[in-house]
């Protein structure tokens, strides 16, 4: 539900009303029916055959570029609808349908402008509002978006995808229960299309009606597997500690997608067989989903690690007021920016995923943003920070080694390192990785590995570093000097 909604299928083309000779005009009805029954080979070739005999006929052109955007040419499907229009400019569909191949190729405001054209000639064209509501979606302009797929629906109330695009759009919107509403209209009228029961099964989640979620993600990869349903599935399923159930579902999703590096991680979760890091790949298309909500949800889980870091810095340098060269290492959104940029002279940040640099550039508070694995970055920058600040990153890595040594080699003698981490108290390893997908760490490892890296250890406090299943995520945040 999250993300870009799927435009619907393109719809199927509707019998002309022309002049044509009878003959042209029963191979051209033949040829849609065709179409419509999705043989596009023989439907091309009937096309082609009323073109042989009148190569300006606007329909046959039109329909061409339709099989042409169905089979994923959508620059050919521009071409193709282009000459029909040249030919017909007055023809609502073909201006609808060169929108719609406009938007495969994400060329949004030629989509717009071509949907706009459509509707200027006919009002009435539900079609094209949906897929202009697609559009706007697209872009980020959500309530524009929500009111073109009311348009639609009130030419077409009974019209599915409108209604599902619609639940979306409210759902964007924190109107989660008017988004459930529309689903529920959409697949009472289709009752088996994956994607609406996927859809209303996130709205579910996000308003924590867990069994009625997982009912319906349930229902949704009984009728079509795919990654987003087995991930919500077992968010579902986790959420209400059904623990192995949710370890079943990655272990089914990882079946279904063997090289997906989410699953991958996650069916090690709690196993001696766990990774002593999180992979780059799994960590980058994470975060990559998640950009765009990813400080709401953070935040509104008790998140304040970068607070508490800071006041922990500011406390170990006392009276020392010189600016520092800061490297937010793992910087995300962009989070700590805000109480790092006071302290700096020079602010970077480094991050595995591309969309929470995005998020993090248009903060505008960095001198420089890097999309690179972090301790490949800190190697390659030697003695060039007075301050590290790992705040939600070193919980993506088992084994501390590497992160440590790295970050010594980036900090000038008597540069700070600070961190924060969730703890395990108790005996068994230094370091585990937990069915949530993130590593927890004893304090003793990580204070004897500060030691044997190289780094004095100065101030360590017990933290809560989030909540998790309506529970406190114990933490240590941690603020040492790198030795001369």
């Amino acid at each position: 539900m999250k993300g870009r909604p799927k435009r619907r299928n393109r719809p199927a083309p509707r019998l002309p009303n022309s002049g044509a000779r009878a003959a042209e005009k029963d191979k051209l009805q033949q040829a849609i029916q065709l179409h419509q029954q999705g043989q596009l080979a023989a439907a091309e070739k009937l096309y082609r055959d009323v073109l042989h005999g009148d190569p300006r006929h606007s329909k046959a052109l039109q329909f061409l570029g339709v099989i042409a955007g169905q089979r994923g040419e959508s620059q050919q499907a521009v071409d193709l609808i282009d000459q029909a229009l040249a030919i017909n400019p007055d023809d609502a569909a073909g201006w609808s349908n060169r929108g719609n191949a406009l938007l495969e190729l994400k060329r949004h405001m030629e989509a717009l402008e071509s949907y706009d054209r459509a509707l200027a000639i006919n009002p009435g064209h539900a079609d094209a509002l949906h897929n202009r509501g697609l559009t706007l979606h697209t872009l980020d302009r959500t309530e524009e978006a929500l009111d073109s797929y009311d348009r639609a629906l009130a030419i077409r109330p009974d019209y599915p995808h409108a209604l599902n695009h619609r639940g979306i759009a409210l759902c964007k919107l924190r109107r989660q229960l008017e988004g459930i509403a529309a689903f529920r209209r959409a697949l009472a009228i289709q009752p088996g299309v994956a994607e609406f029961h996927a859809n209303l099964g996130k709205a579910l989640l996000e308003l924590r009606q867990l069994e009625a979620a997982e009912k319906s993600l349930r229902r949704a990869l009984q009728i079509e597997k795919s990654a987003a349903v087995f991930e919500s599935l077992a968010t579902t399923l986790y959420q209400q500690r059904k623990f192995p159930e949710a370890m079943q579902t990655y272990r089914d999703w990882q079946a279904f997608e063997p090289d997906n590096p989410i699953p991958r991680h996650m069916v090690t979760a709690g196993s001696d067989a766990a990774p002593k890091r999180a992979g780059d790949q799994y960590v980058a298309e994470l975060f990559d989903k998640f950009a765009g909500s990813f400080e709401t949800t953070l935040l509104g889980l008790g998140y304040r690690v970068p607070e508490l870091l800071t006041a922990q810095i500011t406390a170990v340098r006392g009276t020392d007021t010189a600016p520092l060269r800061i490297l937010d290492a793992g910087c995300g959104t962009g989070l700590a920016a805000p109480l790092l940029k006071p302290l700096a002279s020079r602010l970077v940040g480094v991050d595995l995923s591309s969309g929470m640099v995005d998020k993090a550039r248009a903060r505008e508070l960095y001198d420089e943003l890097v999309v690179a694995e972090l301790c490949a970055f800190m190697a390659s920058r030697p003695a060039a920070f007075d301050l590290v600040l790992l705040a939600d990153t070193l919980v993506y890595f088992g084994a501390l080694e590497q992160a440590f040594a790295t970050a010594h080699d980036t900090l000038t003698p008597g540069g700070i390192l600070a961190f924060a981490v969730e703890s395990r108290a108790g005996s068994g390893p230094d370091h585990q990785l937990e069915l949530h997908g993130r590593y927890s760490h004893r304090p003793d490892y990580v204070t004897r590995l500060l030691t044997a890296s190289g780094y004095t250890l100065h101030s360590l406090e017990f933290i809560v570093i989030r909540r998790e299943l309506d529970t406190d995520v114990a933490g240590i945040a941690v603020v040492a000097r790198r030795n001369p």
